[in-house]
């Protein structure tokens, strides 16, 4: 087990960098955090200036991902461990492919964090331990964290009916009948929803195809049943392609 650890975190919200950072140094002293970034350039660059033994990375940074941070970082020759902080699991099989030592569900589990550091220490300097990870990717994450104006929620994707854009944010419509504000353009919430089940119909609305009951092309309508609720929602055509 290594005594120190040299580390970077990569994310493109402060506060997710704030958080584990303070979450850093209240489970794992072993850790020296180095320097954070928030964009993947600035991320390269400290990666190269440092020389980390391990990198927290966000998968969504900006125009690159977590995972073209780390494909440039092999073309230099120079491949930190990398435990991968996600909001969903889908990137699961992903961080597998790209030889992570490890991934972390936001909001992150101190617990979780703990066993991933403790994980690494036991890897370092080892050849990488490719099985462990196969575990980790059949496990089963239902929810995923949207950010409201207040905090964040997580929600079972599953449970989503429907999403209509609201300016700058998204109204999330719920299979309760509930309805939740999350601060994402219409855009980007589609990024983090699973991409077999949400269909994007119009420039307003995006569905779960599992609600979807009926298309009624004269009308230009997606019908929708939810127990006993019953929606319309106009489609474009150039949109949405039977």
């Amino acid at each position: 087990m290594l005594d120190k650890i040299n580390a970077i975190i990569v994310d493109d919200e402060q506060e997710a960098i704030d958080y584990l950072s303070i979450l850093l140094a209240e489970t794992c002293p072993q850790v020296d955090l180095l320097a954070t970034a928030t964009s993947s350039d600035d991320a390269l660059r400290k990666i190269y200036q440092y020389h980390p033994g391990l990198v927290f990375m966000d998968i969504r940074i900006d125009k690159k991902s977590g995972f073209d941070v780390v494909e440039e970082m092999k073309k230099q020759n120079h491949v930190p461990h990398v435990i991968f902080v996600t909001a969903y699991n889908r990137y699961a099989i992903e961080a597998f492919k790209a030889n992570a030592t490890d991934y972390l569900l936001k909001p992150v589990d101190k617990n979780e964090l703990v066993r991933a550091v403790n994980k690494y220490a036991e890897l370092a300097g080892k050849e990488f331990d490719l099985q462990y990870i196969q575990k980790l990717v059949g496990k089963e994450v239902s929810k995923i964290r949207f950010n409201t104006r207040t905090g964040y929620i997580l929600v079972n994707p599953g449970e989503i009916v429907y999403c209509q854009a609201d300016g700058n944010y998204t109204e999330i419509n719920m299979q309760d009948e509930s309805k939740k504000l999350v601060t994402y353009n219409l855009r980007n919430l589609i990024s983090l929803l699973p991409e077999n089940t949400f269909r994007r119909i119009s420039r307003f609305h995006v569905i779960n195809e599992k609600f979807l009951s009926e298309v009624d092309k004269g009308k230009r309508r997606c019908l929708l049943k939810n127990g006993n609720q019953r929606i319309a929602l106009t489609y474009s055509p150039k949109i949405f392609f039977d």
